[in-house]
This record gives structure tokens, C-alpha cells and sequence, in this order.
């Protein structure tokens, strides 16, 4: 419930207002999903502190926060001493969405503060809190934010204070604490929903309660470069030989030339040939992109499936069955039908009576309900198959036939918003592999005979090309288009690029070998 996130930085050479701005709205979108009621703003600009709160919902709240930045931030000034930002979008679990005060950052005179998660005061917190003749509130976060307040900013700084008033309070929260009287900005969190990162090059920081978030934001924010650190750390633990020597050096001086595969850089700048640096790559990429995976204390996930329908083929003929059929477990209990006819013999009592009836009532529903969804979905299951026939026979992408959910929802006359739930996240196990249902759903497209065939052919065959091109000399989306246009498909270089991306398939430049 609820999102922090903030950014600081420390290398502003770079930074102007709207690229502050931007930044700043592009990291409030991955956080929006913690909440939606309301959105808190601070803007940290050495001893100036801009606040902003709203509690509209979150788009109406983006756009007048874009309108208040942009009216109140000035460009910033390269020798600023502290220049960031944090925010909070909001989900109310209590207090009052509409009432400003209960919206977040809590802003008192000399702590602007900001909290996640449930705090319960402790016995005799209040107490405390009206011996120091501080302002108390409904609002636990403004307490606890109250009581920070109330010593000396040196003191605030002491992580052993700082333990010491988050002790007066019970529950899992995290909180990020600024203003003009702090030297610094303090996080803290008790449960671990505080990610935090710095850039080595810049010494910029970036922190928000979900990791997803975090590294989400990071890699689209141009106030942080790219991180090869755990790359060099690996290399660093290897015997130290001269191409691993030579990978630590173009990791940390060129980074990104090794990234975009400009060969001709890394030749140049290192004065190397070209197989110590397919040395390079072949070192780097036999490195763990994942390395801090290894320490994690949650199991790992299965990397399986179980399919929710079976495809059994007998003597050409196609059969679908469902995979674990819940719907012939369940029957109502005969022990309760039983009671139920013994209390209407003996005019027992009515309460009981009419709760026995509605109990076994609902429970009769909920089969039928259940034998109901099954029906719909091998129904819908069993339509695919006809429309696919071909594909099911033989496993050849090749032979996909163009369909969408409305052609389903037609022949067998049900809504296309069942058919897009019955289809959603579901897979079928066939003699070819596991396929997810929404694969066989593509748009159509005329060759010059006027043949229809799905767009996935196409793709097909573009997976082919790229397979069987030449990987010093890769094909461009022009000349693939021109490739593709040879085999009858005449397919515009924008299109080529878009079915090129949802193949997973990187340009031409970064698909290059030495």
C-alpha cells in the first residue's frame, strides 16, 4: 500500500528543468500501481523546499503536478548544493482521502516527511508527544514525523535516535525524511520496501519501494548511466588473464561502444585485433547477469507450465480435453441434504431450515457455475482447433490461419468479452510444444493471388531470415523488407521493424559478430 520513490543528484551538468520535470513524472508512473488516491511532491533545491499535494485520481494529479513544477521550479543552478525529488502516490486503507492534511509529505516547520505501510503507536507515545508540547493529530505518520522534529537536526541524523522514536511505534513501514533543516535526506525501513541505488560514475541516487520500479525507472532515466559493476566484479574473481584484464578495461572505459558493438572503437581506443576482442564478448557473456539471484532467500520458480487444456490426436481426428476438470469432484453433501429433509419433517426450526437451503442452494450454483466456465471453455477451445486444423495436424507456423477473438465470438455465438477471458493466460499442451491461446490470434493479410494468411507466416518466414543471415554482415529492416517482398510479401520497413521487436530480435547493428 502506497509508493515512495525520489531521486537525487549530485552531477548536474546535464539536468535543466523540464529534463527534471520528465524524470520526475516518468518515475511517478512505475509507482502509481502502489496507489492511485492522491499524489505528494517535494522538491529539494538546497534550503528551498517545494510542496505539492493532491488527491484527484492519478492522471488528473500528473498533469497539475507538471503545471505546479513547471510554474514554481526554477532552472538549476550547476553549483547547487542538494538538488532532488520525492514522491508518494497514495492508497487509502484509513484516514480521509479529500482532506489535505491527511495526504502526504506531512510538512512541519523544519521535517517534511514522508511514510508507507501501517504504524501503531505504542502506550504512552501520546504522552510523550504532549509533555514536548508537540501538535497532535489522528494522523500516526504526523506524529511520528512530529516527534523526529522535535530534536536537534545533528541528533535526527543519529541512526540510533532515529531507531529509538521509529521504536515507539509497532508495524512494517518504511519512511523518507528531508528539509531545509536536515544536512541530508534519511531513509529508513523495517521490512525491507526500500530499494536503494547509486550511480558509481555520478554519485547520483535513485530509491523507491519496489524493486521492479526502481530498476524500471533506471533504465530509461538519463540521469543514470548504464551499470556494468557486477560484470567487473565477476572478472575481477577470475584467473587474470590478458583478455580478462583487457574486458575489466573496456567495461569500465567504454562501456558503451561494448554495448552498441562498435567494433571499431574498441579496436581503435585499445589498440587490439579483432579476436582479442571476440575474446571480449566471449568472456562477458559467459559472466551471471544475474548474480545477486544467488543469495536470494526465495525459492526458485518452476520453469514449467501446466497447461489448462490437452490436445490428443487419434487417426487424424483432433480431440481436446480439459486438464484437471475440477467440475465432476464436486457434489452436494448428502449429509446436509439428509438434516435439511429430516428439519422440514419434524417442522423444526425455520432459521435453520432456511439457512440449510440457502448453504445447499449456493452450493448447487457454484458446481453448476463451475460445469458452466468448463462447457464455455472447451467450447471455445474446440473452435480454435477447427479454425487452426492445419496447425494442430502438422505443428508448421507456416499454416496459421489469420483469426480474431470476434471470428470465435460469431461461431459460437458468445460475447467477445468471454471469449477474450476464456483465452487470456491460457495455454494448450499439443505434440509440438505448449502454446499460450493468444498465439494463434493474428491479423490477416492479402498476397497478390489474393490468398489470406495470417501475419504470424510472415513472421515466419522473417524468422528465417534472420536465422540464416550473415552475422558479420546482418540484414537491415530494409533489406529484409526487400527480402520478404522476394517471397511475395510486400511489407513496409516500419512493419518489418515492428514484427522484429516482437520476435525479441535486436538491429542489425547490435546483432553484428566480428
Amino acid at each position: 500500500m502506497c509508493g515512495i520513490f525520489g531521486v537525487y543528484i549530485n552531477d548536474r551538468e546535464s539536468v535543466t528543468k523540464n529534463s527534471f520535470i520528465d524524470d520526475a513524472l516518468r518515475f511517478s508512473r512505475f509507482s502509481k500501481v502502489r496507489g492511485q488516491d492522491g499524489m505528494g511532491f517535494l522538491v529539494d533545491l538546497d534550503d528551498r523546499s517545494l510542496v505539492y499535494k493532491d488527491s484527484n485520481n492519478y492522471q488528473k494529479s500528473s498533469s497539475s503536478l507538471r503545471y505546479f513544477l513547471g510554474q514554481h521550479l526554477n532552472e538549476p543552478n550547476s553549483n547547487s548544493k542538494r538538488l532532488g525529488y520525492i514522491g508518494h502516490n497514495r492508497l487509502v486503507t484509513n484516514g480521509r482521502r479529500h482532506l489535505y492534511e491527511d495526504n502526504q509529505p506531512i510538512q512541519l516547520e523544519h521535517v517534511i516527511g514522508f511514510h508507507v505501510g501501517i504504524l501503531i503507536p505504542q502506550e504512552g507515545v501520546k504522552k510523550i508527544a504532549s509533555s514536548a508540547s508537540l501538535k497532535l493529530s489522528d494522523s500516526d505518520s504526523a506524529l511520528l514525523f512530529s516527534l523526529i522534529e522535535n530534536s536537534d537536526p545533528k541528533k535526527i541524523e543519529d541512526p540510533k535516535y532515529l531507531q529509538h522514536v521509529l521504536g515507539q511505534f509497532k508495524g512494517n513501514y518504511s519512511i523518507a525524511v528531508s528539509g531545509p533543516a536536515l544536512p541530508s535526506v534519511i531513509l529508513a525501513s523495517n521490512c525491507g520496501s526500500l530499494f536503494v541505488y547509486k550511480d558509481r560514475s555520478s554519485n547520483n541516487v535513485a530509491f523507491a519501494s519496489e524493486h521492479s520500479f526502481l530498476s524500471g525507472y533506471l533504465e530509461r532515466s538519463r540521469f543514470f548511466k548504464p551499470s556494468c559493476s557486477e560484470h567487473i566484479l565477476q572478472l575481477e574473481n577470475k584467473t587474470q588473464t590478458e583478455s580478462i584484464i583487457l574486458a575489466q578495461s573496456v567495461l569500465r572505459n567504454q562501456y558503451t561502444a561494448f554495448a552498441n558493438k562498435n567494433y571499431e572503437k574498441l579496436l581503435k581506443e585499445f589498440d587490439v585485433d579483432k579476436n582479442q576482442i571476440r575474446q571480449v564478448y566471449k568472456e562477458v557473456e559467459q559472466l551471471n547477469p544475474k548474480p545477486g539471484s544467488s543469495f536470494t532467500n526465495t525459492q526458485e520458480v518452476n520453469a514449467y507450465i501446466t497447461a489448462d487444456f490437452l490436445l490428443e490426436a487419434d487417426n487424424d481426428e483432433l480431440n481436446v480435453v480439459l486438464n484437471n476438470s475440477r467440475s465432476k469432484s464436486l457434489r452436494s453433501s448428502q449429509y446436509y441434504k439428509k438434516m435439511l429433509e429430516n428439519l422440514e419433517q419434524e417442522k423444526g426450526d425455520k432459521e435453520a431450515i432456511q439457512f440449510l437451503k440457502e448453504k445447499i442452494e449456493g452450493a448447487e450454483w457454484f458446481a453448476n457455475a463451475l460445469i458452466q466456465r468448463e462447457q464455455t471453455l472447451l467450447k471455445t477451445m474446440n473452435c480454435i482447433v477447427s479454425i487452426q486444423e492445419e496447425f494442430f495436424k502438422t505443428g508448421d507456423e507456416k499454416l496459421l490461419q489469420p483469426m480474431k477473438l470476434m471470428d470465435i465470438s460469431e461461431k459460437i455465438d458468445l460475447d467477445i468479452s468471454t471469449i477474450s477471458r476464456v483465452t487470456n493466460s491460457k495455454y494448450i499442451e499439443t505434440p509440438y510444444g505448449t502454446f499460450l491461446l493468444k498465439e494463434f490470434f493474428s491479423d490477416a493479410y492479402s498476397k497478390d493471388d489474393g490468398t489470406v494468411i495470417s501475419n504470424k507466416v510472415i513472421k515466419s518466414h522473417l524468422q528465417d531470415l534472420l536465422e540464416n543471415e550473415n552475422k558479420k554482415k546482418p540484414y537491415s529492416d530494409e533489406e529484409l523488407s526487400e527480402k520478404l517482398d522476394e517471397l511475395g510479401f510486400h511489407i513496409a520497413r516500419r512493419t518489418v521493424a515492428k514484427y522484429r521487436d516482437q520476435l525479441g530480435v535486436a538491429v542489425a547493428r547490435l546483432r553484428r559478430e566480428l
